[in-house]
C-alpha cells in the first residue's frame, strides 16, 4: 500500500524531524504496489525492519533462505504455489510478472518460475528481504512480526537463548498469533512489545476502543489494522515513547489522531 505509507512518512516526519521508524513486517503481498513499498523502504536512512511471514516466504523463493518456515513442509516451488492464493500474485503482478506467466505456474509447477522471479526482482530488494531479523531490541521496545510468548521474559538475552538454532521457535514469533487471553493477561516484561500479522479485526470489539484502533494489553501492542484488506482498513504507526497513534486510511487521509 505504497500511497499510504508515502503519506503515514511524510505526516509522521512533520511531527517529529528525527523520528526513527520501526516496521512489524509484512511489505509485500495482498496490496497493489509491492514494488514501490520495497523500493522506498530500501531507501530510508531513518528506520529498522523486522521480518514478517510474507517476507519469510518471499525470502524463500528469491533466495532458497526462510528463518520462521517449516523445512518438512516447504520447498521454494511449493512455497510459491501456496502463496499465490494469500497475495503473492499481486505483488508478482507489481514487478511487471503477467499473469500468463503465473497461471502457467499454477498449472504446471516448476523451478523454471522461480527463475523468472529471480531475474525480475531487483537484487536490492533480494538482499533487504534476505537480511531481515527476526526481532529488534532496544531498552524501551522489542518489535517483531506476530508474536512472543507472554510467559517469557522479552529481554535481548532471553530472546536470544530461545529463538538461536531454533526453528520451531523462530516460527512462533513471525507466525503465531495472540489468543485473546495472551493479549489482557499481565506479563513479565520489563519492556512493551510491539506486534503484526494478525488484524485486528480478529479480536472482539470489547478489545478495541474503535474498530480499526490497535489492540492494547499489558505490555503489548497490536498493529495490523489491515489497510490492505479492505476499504475501512487503516495503517497505523503508534509512537513508542507517548503512545501517541497516527492512522492514515486508503485515501491517504490522516484519520488519528
Amino acid at each position: 500500500m505504497f500511497a499510504p505509507l508515502e503519506t503515514m512518512l511524510l505526516v509522521v516526519a512533520r511531527l517529529d524531524r528525527e523520528a526513527t521508524f520501526y516496521f512489524v513486517g509484512d511489505y509485500i503481498n495482498r496490496g497493489p504496489e509491492s514494488r514501490r513499498v520495497l523500493d522506498l523502504l530500501v531507501t530510508l536512512k531513518n528506520a529498522k525492519f523486522v521480518r514478517g511471514n510474507h517476507d519469510d516466504v518471499f525470502d524463500l523463493i528469491l533466495n532458497e533462505h526462510w528463518l520462521g518456515g517449516e523445512e518438512e513442509t516447504f520447498d521454494p516451488v511449493t512455497a510459491c504455489s501456496w502463496f499465490l492464493k494469500h497475495g503473492l500474485r499481486e505483488t508478482l503482478l507489481s514487478y511487471g510478472i503477467t499473469n500468463r506467466a503465473i497461471e502457467q505456474f499454477v498449472d504446471d509447477p516448476s523451478a523454471a518460475f522461480l527463475d523468472l522471479i529471480r531475474v525480475t526482482v531487483p537484487k536490492a530488494h533480494a538482499k533487504f528481504v534476505h537480511a531481515l531479523p527476526v526481532f529488534i531490541g532496544e531498552k524501551d521496545a522489542l518489535i517483531a512480526h506476530a508474536f512472543w510468548p507472554p510467559e517469557e521474559l522479552n529481554d535481548d538475552k532471553h530472546i536470544h537463548e530461545r529463538i538461536d538454532d531454533d526453528a520451531e521457535m523462530n516460527h512462533r514469533v513471525i507466525w503465531e498469533r495472540w489468543k485473546n487471553y495472551q493479549v489482557l493477561a499481565e506479563k513479565p516484561w520489563k519492556r512493551p512489545g510491539f506486534f503484526g500479522h494478525t488484524p485486528v479485526q480478529n479480536y472482539p470489539a470489547s478489545m478495541r476502543v474503535m474498530d480499526a484502533m490497535p489492540v492494547m494489553g499489558p505490555m503489548v501492542t497490536l498493529l495490523d489494522t489491515a489497510i490492505a484488506l479492505g476499504s475501512d482498513g487503516r495503517l497505523t504507526a503508534v509512537c513508542i515513547e507517548d503512545g501517541q497513534v497516527v492512522q492514515i486510511d486508503r485515501e491517504c487521509r490522516v484519520v488519528a489522531p
